[in-house]
């Protein structure tokens, strides 16, 4: 039997359900990370629940022992994090749709999911 090991993963902006049900998914399906500490951080108290209480049914009908935690305190979240995850979207949605404007103007074509890209890059 492997030794369970606890990773603080940190995500901050966490309110995206299928974001963090995709990365929770992921995590489930690495055995290594299995006992990790996972710190969901959003603003959105309505949001932080329900991506919080999908998550947790979903690892635990997955059967993998994960210690998940929520906060909409930054601080908190981040506070022994081994890792971070940034999915926050600074300024609000109209600077993506702003950054899409330009990319389409550009010519550039993207593939994959739009939902998974971000303004900065272009």
């Amino acid at each position: 039997m492997r030794e369970l090991v606890e990773v603080k993963i940190s995500i901050i902006g966490a309110g995206s359900a299928v974001f963090s049900l995709s990365l929770i998914r992921d995590l489930c399906l690495t055995p290594n990370l299995e006992g990790s500490v996972v710190s969901f951080m959003d603003i959105n108290k309505e949001k932080l629940d329900a991506v919080y209480s999908l998550c947790k049914r979903y690892a635990e009908e997955i059967g993998i022992k994960l210690k998940l935690e929520k906060t909409m305190n930054r601080r908190e979240s981040l506070r022994d994090a081994d890792f971070v995850v940034n999915t926050a979207l600074a300024a609000g949605h109209y600077r993506l749709r702003e950054g899409w404007e330009i990319a389409c103007g550009l010519g550039y074509r993207f593939g994959g999911s739009y939902h998974i890209m971000h303004d900065e890059a272009f």
